[in-house]
C-alpha cells in the first residue's frame, strides 16, 4: 500500500519492495507455511535485503527481531502442520534524513529440516545408528568462532575445506 507521506510497500511473490518511506512507516503481513509431509519439520525463516534503505530498517518475525541481513528465525514447534508467521518491516522513528529517497527489496525464505534433528547456530545435528551426535549439514554462512555441541563425534567430510571464515573451532 501507500503510506501517509507517499512511500510505498509492495509485496509480489516472495519480495517486499519498500520505496521512499518516512520514519514510522511499517509494512505488516504474514507468511503461511504448510508441511504436507508425514515427517515433522523444524522451520528456519531467513530474510535477505538489497538496496540502500537496508541499514535503516528493522524487521521482526512473530515478535523476534531479525538483527541483520539473513538472520535466521527458527520455529522449534514440530507439532504443527501449518504455521503463519507475522512479519513487520519498519523504518523506525528517529531515523534522520540519511534514509530519505532510498529503496529496499526484501526477500523472505523458509527452509525446513526434519524435526528429528537439532539445529544450533546454523549447524544441523543428527543421531547416528549408535546414538552418537554427528553434524549432518551446515546452513548458511559459518561464523568466525564455530561452537560444536558437546558429545559430537562426527563432522562431514570436507566440512571446513576451502572455508576462510572460521578462525576457531
Amino acid at each position: 500500500g501507500t503510506f501517509a507521506n507517499g512511500g510505498t510497500a509492495t509485496l509480489a511473490g516472495d519480495t517486499l519492495t519498500l520505496d521512499k518511506l518516512t520514519p514510522g512507516d511499517k509494512a505488516t503481513f504474514s507468511i503461511t507455511v504448510t508441511n504436507n509431509s508425514n515427517v515433522a519439520m523444524n522451520y528456519r525463516f531467513v530474510w535477505s535485503v538489497e538496496g540502500d534503505l537496508y541499514p535503516f530498517l528493522t524487521a521482526t518475525v512473530d515478535g523476534v527481531a531479525l538483527v541483520n541481513n539473513s538472520t535466521p528465525y527458527t520455529l522449534w514447534d514440530t507439532s504443527v502442520n501449518t504455521k503463519t508467521f507475522a512479519v513487520v518491516v519498519e523504518l523506525p522513528q528517529g531515523v534522520d534524513n540519511d534514509a530519505q529517497n532510498k529503496t529496499a527489496n526484501i526477500s523472505f525464505k523458509v527452509e525446513a529440516v526434519q524435526g528429528n534433528v537439532d539445529v544450533v547456530d546454523n549447524i544441523i545435528y543428527s543421531t547416528d545408528e549408535n546414538g552418537n551426535k554427528v553434524i549432518s549439514e551446515i546452513m548458511g554462512t559459518l561464523p568466525e568462532e564455530l561452537n560444536i555441541l558437546d558429545g559430537t563425534v562426527g563432522l562431514p567430510n570436507k566440512m571446513l575445506q576451502g572455508n576462510t571464515t572460521v578462525k576457531e573451532v
